[in-house]
């Protein structure tokens, strides 16, 4: 059949569509992602046309031609929320998934691009700008989702939403709000993360984990870092490990003792505050000296018995839990000292009270003196005044005998005179 007539052409020229496109930054091997397309022009919402999302690794841009054509994932109008949506699954190892003709396993951990495409019922297209595209990751776990698994996937697995009963080792795994059920496991190099554990023995070796819940269960931690942490009934025991914001929070431990020189017996006062204490030791030089649970208790330590030195008191307090906390204050004993300094107070003393005895016994030889000297000044008076009554004694006596003298002469005389009468 034949149409006579005459025909032109003509150029629609309209301005683009705008496009928002939303999903998940980092996705697991086997997931089905979701892609949001918030498409509007001017200004108003577009609710019908033709749109698709294409979805392909970012190493394979200068093919985007080619792909589009291979791989599409339609998009449908939600009301509800106003915008375009579709799904797909991402490739993994068992699996092409939504991106038929993508080689498995080529892929793993790459970067993908989501370029939305497509013209609205008014014939306003979208950009094809591969700028425009939204970039997310695939990690190189292969997702097991919603399931009860009994038998361990030993590396390269994510599990997500799981119930687990199992014995056995996991390594190089991510857990997303799985529960574990009566099961001794060991995670290695893996991510744990909201995760419950329930009548288990679990240990975990360079894990990093967050927001995990044990009941009636034991945890070993190794070269591993955990935070958000919540036993009920159940042990940690960490080693070489960081942990972060545990329930029941740690003991709280203070210490109020006396500083400097210590001599005598000193009062030590511990505070413990905390919930499941179990047991409080208090250690001097690491040796236990004072026990109780927790609250203040006032220590009493004779310092006399210890040899003079520096001494470490440490407060430990261990919880139900097996983590514990301590605290560490420093005590300098020095009796010695505090005697040599008594001794050399007793002989300053000593000194002062020989100088003060010497002070008098110089005062009272003073006196002595003194009083020597005026005996003998007044000796030496009397002594001159007996002198000069002996030499006036002397004098009369002289006189008596020249007088005696005389007298005998005159005797002698008359007698002569008398003879001579006869």
């Amino acid at each position: 059949t034949y149409v006579n007539g005459s025909f032109y052409g003509q150029v629609y020229v309209s301005p683009y569509s705008s496009v928002q496109v939303s999903s998940t930054k980092y996705a697991y091997e086997g997931q089905t992602v979701y892609v949001y397309a918030n498409i509007t022009s001017g200004g108003s919402p577009v609710k019908y046309g033709m749109y698709s999302a294409v979805v392909y690794p970012t190493v394979l841009s200068s093919e985007y031609s080619l792909l589009s054509i291979e791989i599409e994932v339609p998009l449908w109008y939600n009301p509800a929320i106003g915008e375009w949506v579709g799904n797909f699954t991402t490739p993994s190892v068992v699996s092409e998934g939504s991106l038929q003709g993508l080689f498995l396993g080529l892929y793993d951990g790459a970067p993908f691009n989501i370029l939305v495409t497509g013209v609205s019922a008014m014939s306003n297209p979208t950009t094809t700008s591969l700028s425009a595209a939204h970039v997310f990751y695939v990690m190189p776990y292969l997702l097991t989702e919603g399931k009860t698994i009994t038998d361990p996937l030993t590396y390269y697995s994510a599990f997500v939403n799981d119930t687990i009963e199992v014995n056995g080792t996991y390594s190089n795994d991510v857990f997303v709000n799985d529960t574990f059920i009566d099961s001794n496991i060991r995670f290695i190099d893996s991510n744990v993360t909201s995760t419950i554990f329930k009548n288990s023995d679990i240990s975990l070796y360079q894990v990093n984990a967050y927001n995990l819940t044990f009941y009636n269960s034991t945890v070993y931690l190794f070269s591993s870092s955990a935070k958000d942490i919540k036993l009920i009934n159940s042990v940690i025991v960490p080693s070489q490990s960081l942990l972060q914001d545990v329930y029941p929070t740690l003991p709280s431990i203070s210490i109020i003792a006396p500083s400097g020189n210590l001599t005598g017996t000193i009062n030590v006062k511990v505070s413990v505050i905390g919930q499941e204490v179990q047991k409080t030791t208090v250690y001097l030089n690491g040796m236990p000296i004072f026990s109780f649970t927790n609250g203040t208790q006032v220590i009493s330590i004779n310092t006399a018995k210890y040899p003079d030195g520096t001494y470490n008191l440490t407060v430990f307090s261990l919880q139900s839990d097996g983590l514990h906390s301590s605290n560490v204050t420093y005590l300098n004993f020095e009796n010695s000292i505090s005697s040599l300094s008594s001794n050399l107070s007793n002989v300053s003393s000593n000194v002062s009270s020989l100088s003060s005895k010497e002070s008098s016994i110089s005062r009272e030889v003073s006196n002595v003196n003194a009083t020597a000297n005026s005996d003998v000044s007044s000796l030496k008076g009397n002594l001159t005044s007996i002198n000069n009554k002996v030499d006036s004694v002397k004098s009369y006596a002289i006189d008596l005998a020249i007088v005696a003298i005389v007298l005998a002469i005159v005797g002698i005389a008359l007698a002569i005179l008398a003879i001579r009468r006869r």
